[in-house]
């Protein structure tokens, strides 16, 4: 409805509150039209039996005057208390408003205390003007839990504004553990008729449609009443040698206690043999039970480093699977290519060839694992008994174990090196968060502030070195740079509790906060990085140097002297967008793939991985790949029984190198494997000994990377 705005006419705004009851619309609607007044626009609603509308009327002076001068009656007949205030302009809706770009915010996330004050507080922060808001929560009877559910509208004066509070969401999104959608949004007049639950392409749903919250589990653990604040804190953890395959030799030699398999000498009962199998040919069993190499021979480390001149390619997703809840969080990945996050809300590892592996709790409901080492340890927080969260370690041994607090309430574990040595932060007997350092010999021990009431340590390499952020007692938010000589170090680097940082052993130090993503090192200091082309997203750093980083959906490598090589990390096939949050020194990168449930209209988060690698002249390459599905008998282990699986023929040629090759096969059933160091070159094959447990066809990817780190165009089969 387009307002007369002619110069005897004019505008009142009426709130009202009372007792939800029925008929209320239609009554204050009669009491406006009554007095000659028009309705021009209205928002109402229900909450905890309480009715509430704002109202902007129209009318001529006198009209208006009635209107309000008579609110007195309005009150008596409806029960409710009416308050009036002049309009001067129905056409102004806030600032940016009308000329500006409106920006769309959806998130979700269990119920707590401040949720919506942090999410507002970005947008002051940033100078985002909020002039559509709508919340609820709801109790969902499979989980028990309560979640929160936000619909945002937000005005800035330009595009160029947007990133930043993309950025600082992402951040709090992250941290805080809550799913967000960060999006432009049309204007009225832009928009196109649609279904409520229509989608759209890569840009996803339009901003008229209803963006529903996520399903239980979605959004991680719920913390208690007492707004206990969480962090989604996501990061690669140091570099380790350590793999989920093994690769035998080809030779009929029994590895004993290895448990080796090998191709049987005896042929298979005639008729038995499918199409493209050959018995002559040397097989590589891989057992994806136990990380062990070929050869027992340590690889070179750094194998993700860009060779010159070399391109960039990146394996499609990998889709890490579930226990039964059609959304993953995926937070750290090690070198073994182990990645930790939550599934079904609780704290979960998955590894390569095993299902996902629920961590259980200490004793609640809910759990998140922020992070893993080399050995495989997972630390993360818990929910208590008693409803509290604290940090733990967790070991395939030992179980989950409870490291306690710095005194208060709660803690978190975000990060854990080779050595053990665990840090996160807690709340002190005050309720302060503090951030900590635990260690098997000491506990937890408390790091101390920079000065203000606050810090968080969220970051450790293999040299004990830690980094996180900090108050001042000036109120700023500072990275810093712990060491047990030196204590707590300010780095310099403005920024926020929670922002992205991260370090790797040589020391070098990367940190997103609002004005700009930064690096740090002893010899050179706090140096700015214009060049990356985005603002507060650096995601990781890995021991290569190579930055993780992402802007406005698109994703890359950032490292000194080569600059940025752009990634194209598709998200899986369906879905929308996909999301970084690890990567590691072997080229895997873990996130979530986001899309829609095509029948509820519910975001729906996927753990993926991803392999990145580099191809060029001298590059290997796969020439030839067939896979088929054995019966059993064909092939027995070292124990005479038979085994079935999936046979595949590789051909190798590598003009370049002479090996040794790593080799990654995505199955196409949500299995990759690695076999490292094979030395095996020419016409040969790898068996997979177990089958599908899904009908197929099953495409099967692989790729394999000689030791200057090219890697091949990825080739793929198809197993019907």
């Amino acid at each position: 409805m387009v307002a007369d705005m002619s110069p005897d006419r004019a505008f009142v705004m009426l709130s009202a509150l009372g007792s939800d009851q029925p008929g209320l619309v239609a009554q204050i609607s009669k009491y406006v039209a009554d007095r000659g007044g028009n309705v021009e626009d209205s928002r109402m609603a229900a909450l905890g039996g309480v009715f509430g509308v704002m109202l902007l009327a129209s009318g001529s002076r006198d009209e208006v005057e009635h209107i309000t001068r008579d609110v007195g009656t309005l009150e008596r007949e409806s029960g409710m208390r009416v308050l009036t205030h002049a309009a001067t302009n129905p056409s102004l809706k806030g600032e940016h408003t009308e000329t500006g770009v409106l920006v769309s915010v959806n998130a979700s996330a269990f119920d707590r205390e401040g949720l919506l004050m942090e999410i507002s507080d970005v947008m002051r922060s940033t100078g985002g003007n909020i002039v559509e808001l709508d919340t609820t929560t709801y109790d969902d009877p499979h989980s028990k839990a309560t979640y929160f559910q936000l619909r945002m509208t937000v005005a800035v004066g330009s595009v160029a504004e947007v990133e930043p509070i993309r950025a600082r969401l992402t951040s709090l999104a992250i941290r805080e553990r809550i799913a967000m959608e960060v999006k432009l949004a049309e204007r009225e007049t832009e928009r196109t008729p649609a279904p409520a639950v229509a989608t759209a392409g890569p840009e996803g749903r339009r901003a008229g449609g209803v963006l529903s919250a996520l399903r239980p589990s979605d959004a991680g653990p719920p913390p208690d009443a007492r707004a206990r604040r969480r962090r989604c804190a996501m990061r690669t953890p140091s570099p380790a040698r350590s793999l989920l395959a093994r690769a035998l030799a080809p030779s009929l030699a029994t590895f004993g206690a290895l448990g080796a398999f090998a191709c049987a000498d005896a042929p298979p009962a005639p008729g038995a043999l499918p199409t493209e199998f050959d018995t002559t040919l040397s097989t590589i069993v891989v057992d994806v039970s136990r990380p062990v190499s070929a050869s027992g021979a340590a690889r070179p480390a750094l194998a993700l480093a860009s060779p010159a001149g070399a391109a960039v390619i990146v394996s499609p997703p990998v889709d890490l699977g579930t226990v039964g809840i059609p959304t993953v969080l995926a937070g750290d990945v090690n070198d073994a290519a182990q990645v930790v996050g939550q599934d079904g809300g609780r704290a979960s590892l998955w590894a390569p060839g095993r299902r996902i592996q629920s961590l259980a709790t200490l004793g609640g409901e809910f759990g998140f694992a922020f992070g893993i080492n080399a050995t495989g340890q997972v630390v993360g927080s818990s929910d208590t008994e008693t409803g509290e969260s604290h940090a733990f370690l967790w070991t395939q041994l030992a179980g989950m174990q409870d490291l306690g607090t710095l005194g208060g309430s709660f803690s978190d574990a975000f990060d854990i090196n080779g050595a053990g040595h665990v840090v996160g932060r807690s709340t002190i007997a005050t309720g302060e968060e503090h951030a900590f350092l635990w260690t098997p010999e000491r506990g937890m021990q408390d790091l101390g502030t920079l000065g203000g009431c606050c810090s968080q340590a969220f970051r450790l390499n293999n040299v004990g070195r830690v980094v996180g952020w900090s108050t001042t007692a000036g109120g700023t938010s500072r990275a810093f740079l712990w060491t047990s000589a030196t204590g707590m170090q300010d780095l310099g680097a403005p920024g926020s509790l929670g922002d992205p940082i991260d370090i790797n052993d040589f020391g070098q130090v990367v940190i997103g906060s609002t004005i700009g993503p930064f690096l740090w090192t002893a010899d050179l200091g706090l140096q700015a990085l214009p060049s990356l082309g985005f603002v507060g997203s650096p995601i990781d750093i890995n021991e290569s140097g190579q930055i993780l980083g992402e802007n406005a959906g698109s994703h890359f490598l950032w490292q000194r002297g080569t600059g940025m090589t752009p990634l194209p990390l598709a998200p899986l096939a369906g879905d929308e967008r996909a999301v970084v949050s690890a990567l590691n020194d072997r080229g895997h990168v873990v996130g979530w793939s986001i899309g829609q449930d095509p029948v509820a209209g519910d975001l729906k988060f996927r753990a993926v991985l991803w392999t990145v690698g580099f191809t060029g002249p001298g590059a290997p390459a796969v020439e030839r790949l067939h896979a088929v599905v054995l019966p059993p008998g064909i092939v027995t282990g070292n124990d005479g029984a038979p085994l079935s699986g999936v046979w595949l023929r590789v051909r190798l040629r590598d003009p370049g190198d002479a090996g040794p090759w790593d080799w990654t096969i995505d199955w196409g059933d949500g299995v990759a494997t690695t076999a490292e160091n094979v030395t095996l070159r020419g016409e040969f094959a790898f068996l997979r000994p177990f089958g599908y447990l899904t009908p197929g066809p099953h495409p099967i990817t692989v790729t394999a990377t000689d030791p200057s780190g090219l890697t091949n165009e990825a080739a793929t089969t198809s197993v019907p």
